[in-house]
């Protein structure tokens, strides 16, 4: 009985660093996450890319969802980081990628609409600064019913597999 209670302080340490192992882990789990809610809407992970020095022009990528909602309509982004910031889409027609401008982008009620390389993305044009990996930036967007949402934009290296439509999106906006 004697070693049992010597024991206890022992096994209360253990205890104590399994439960901090457990909260340090998941503060570094919801840092990474890198969401933002707005009403039902819920903005995973809005990223752009690192750019070269001289580049006048950006994009931003993210995933929206409607979760248990009415659903909304993305109508704008404003940017301090950008002249100007618009919705597009790029589309690859004969092999020819082209972005058209998008007044608005729709959420349907339950949906997920995603912003990605070859597709949806935020265009940034007349960039005031480089966009260097490791920095983030500010963006607005402006919805229907939720308003204005700020949320705050990494900047991340790409990976090697979207670089195809990385080149596609670069030679469409060339052709605007």
């Amino acid at each position: 009985m004697q070693r049992t209670l010597r024991q206890i302080p022992f096994i209360l340490s253990l205890f104590a660093l399994a439960v901090a192992g457990i909260f340090w882990t998941v503060g570094l789990q919801s840092a990474g996450a890198h969401e933002y809610t707005a009403g039902t809407l819920l903005i995973k992970h809005p990223m752009a890319r690192p750019t070269a020095p001289v580049a006048r022009n950006g994009a931003v990528f993210l995933e929206i969802s409607d979760i248990d909602g009415p659903g909304d309509k993305l109508l704008s982004v404003t940017t301090p980081q950008a002249a100007k910031s618009e919705l597009h889409e790029t589309t690859i027609v004969d092999n020819v990628a082209r972005m058209k401008r998008q007044d608005a982008v729709e959420i349907g009620a339950g949906d997920t609409v995603t912003f990605a390389p070859g597709g949806l993305h935020i265009m940034l044009m007349g960039l005031t600064g480089q966009l260097v990996e490791g920095d983030s930036f500010p963006l607005t967007l402006t919805f229907e019913k939720a308003g204005d949402v700020a949320v705050d934009v990494k900047i991340e290296e790409y990976h090697e597999h979207d670089k195809a439509t990385d080149d596609d999106a670069d030679k469409a906006h060339h052709q605007h």
